[in-house]
């Protein structure tokens, strides 16, 4: 039984491995045309609160367009562990454009010129109080039905706020 436990364990870190490595393959390709900002960055940990993990550290994350305006479709995190980025949406896939529209109280998922949305919510969380950074990307299709992106680091800080 150990075996077969120790196979399947193996099985999801290839897999993750391999979904990371797609996805940021995906948005390498992709003209950068969001603006993607964390307040504060760095940020420093609350115990508890948010992620149900024992230290959360909670920022808000604005996007505005820098072009025109852009229809959000799919929007998640990556995180720096051994020196490479992986994919980690608490889903496990990444968020919707329904997800955008609710936490980022933007109608339609449309990003429109001169305009700021922002998810004073925003967290990642930890079993552990350690530095860390998180990436965040955005996808979406702009007017002319091109995919764009933006993204941007926050730096977590191994503190707890006081």
């Amino acid at each position: 039984m150990y075996v077969i436990t120790e196979i399947g364990r193996k099985l999801r870190f290839l897999l993750r491995v391999w979904r990371s490595s797609y996805k940021l393959k995906a948005l390498s390709s992709l003209p950068t045309e969001l603006k993607v900002t964390h307040t504060p960055n760095p940020v420093q940990a609350h115990r508890g609160e948010l992620s149900g993990y024992q230290y959360t550290w909670v920022y808000a994350t604005t996007i505005e367009s820098l072009v025109g305006a852009v229809v959000i479709e799919e929007f998640g995190a990556f995180s720096w562990v051994g020196g490479q980025w992986y994919f980690t949406n608490f889903t496990t896939k990444p968020f919707t454009r329904n997800d955008f529209i609710e936490w980022y109280s933007c109608p339609r998922g449309m990003i429109l010129p001169n305009y700021q949305y922002t998810d004073f919510q925003n967290w990642s969380g930890s079993a552990k109080l350690i530095n860390k950074k998180t990436k965040w990307y955005f996808i979406g299709r702009n007017e002319s039905g091109r995919r764009v992106k933006g993204e941007a680091e926050i730096e977590e800080l191994g503190e707890l706020i006081e």
